[in-house]
């Protein structure tokens, strides 16, 4: 009929829930959102499709759960799938209901493009005009198929880190939400200066870069990503939020001369992280800030291990559920000699509460 449609859904561990929404794209899904879990350390991916596509969801769903389930070593019944008709009418209300604003910091909200409500602010304003000071920043964000709403934890930490980064270089004092750099390690002190180039590598929807853009004004901002079908929703999603003018979005690595960044962002997972260490490095300029996201909590420190062995300091480790996001500093010449620098122990794992819409960040957060 007409007015229904499918809801298809995966329920899995959390740490497979990227691999989960890309394999609804891949069966032919129009949207993909992330539902509440139905228990702790899980993650629950609904999709749209229509009526016509039930026969083949029945076995292409399932074929792709073993295909997810074999990929990361889950269990028997570690993924499960279900099908569900809906009524047209009930559609979009109800998703977007589940979209709204996430509130960041005292200084950045992500909204949904078609979010129409007030978005509140420290001080008792709302968006750039906002009571706060520093000025607060509302960033309307439409993924589409790109990975990159602010909803997703390795997102979610880039922002914060993003956040704390815009206070250091204007002079104020740490997130307390973050914590401050880890005492003794060589960069860790804030530069006060606002970086110069940014890139953002892999930048799917261009949520990072354009955070960056807009916190860090006179910064140009470069976002790459292999996935030339990525390109066209960031640089509509830069231009939506008056980014477009300092933010650039190209198909592509870090081939090349690329080089001289101040500030790298890299939402990626452990295996890339490991492969790209080396052109990361050669990329930053002394001094530069590297935010590294997409792990697991035990793989952080293999991670922050291997840039360290390059020459990069650990500053932080962030995290939020099983997930883990870091900031390093890059306190030598990109293309000198590793000095095997350890950087210090790793500093505490500092758990960032998932963040509750429209509502700031407890002030004070465990640390684990």
């Amino acid at each position: 009929m007409d007015d229904e449609w499918l809801q298809a859904g995966l329920s899995l561990p959390s740490r497979a829930a990227e691999a989960a929404s890309a394999a609804l794209f891949e069966c032919g899904a129009s949207s993909v959102w992330e539902d509440l879990p139905d228990r702790p350390g899980r993650a629950v991916l609904r999709s749209a499709f229509g009526t016509g596509d039930a026969m083949r969801l029945m076995t292409e769903l399932p074929l792709a759960a073993e295909r997810i389930a074999e990929a990361f070593g889950f269990g028997e019944g570690e993924v499960s799938v279900e099908l569900e008709v809906k009524l047209l009418e009930d559609w979009d209300a109800a998703w977007r209901a589940d979209q709204s604003p996430v509130r960041v910091s005292g200084r950045l909200t992500v909204a949904h493009s078609f979010w129409v409500g007030a978005v509140t602010c420290p001080g008792g304003g709302t968006g750039e005009d906002g009571g706060g000071s520093p000025p607060h920043h509302v960033l309307r964000m439409d993924p589409g198929a790109a990975f990159g709403s602010g909803r997703h934890p390795t997102t979610f930490l880039c922002l914060k880190l993003l956040s704390a980064a815009a206070d250091e270089a204007e002079g104020l004092a740490a997130d307390p939400s973050v914590g401050p750099p880890a005492a003794g390690a060589a960069g860790a002190a804030p530069s006060g200066n606002a970086p110069a180039r940014v890139l953002d590598l892999g930048a799917g929807s261009g949520i990072l870069a354009i955070a960056a853009a807009r916190l860090f004004p006179g910064a140009d901002v470069l976002g790459l990503d292999r996935d030339e079908d990525t390109v066209p929703v960031a640089r509509r999603n830069a231009e939506a939020n008056g980014a477009s003018g300092s933010a650039t979005f190209l198909a592509g690595t870090l081939d090349g001369p690329r080089g001289g960044f101040d500030l790298l962002l890299a939402n990626l997972t452990l295996n890339p992280l490991l492969e790209l260490a080396r052109d990361l490095t050669l990329a930053a300029s002394p001094g530069a800030r590297l935010v590294l996201s997409g792990l697991l909590a035990d793989q952080a420190e293999e991670c922050a291990r291997a840039y360290q062995r390059l020459g990069w300091h650990w500053l932080r480790h962030l995290g939020q559920a099983e997930w883990s996001a870091l900031e390093l500093a890059f306190p030598g010449w990109p293309g000198g000699t590793a000095d095997g620098a350890e950087g210090g122990p790793d500093p505490a794992r500092l758990l960032i509460p998932e963040p509750s819409l429209e509502t700031p960040a407890p002030p004070d957060a465990p640390v684990l």
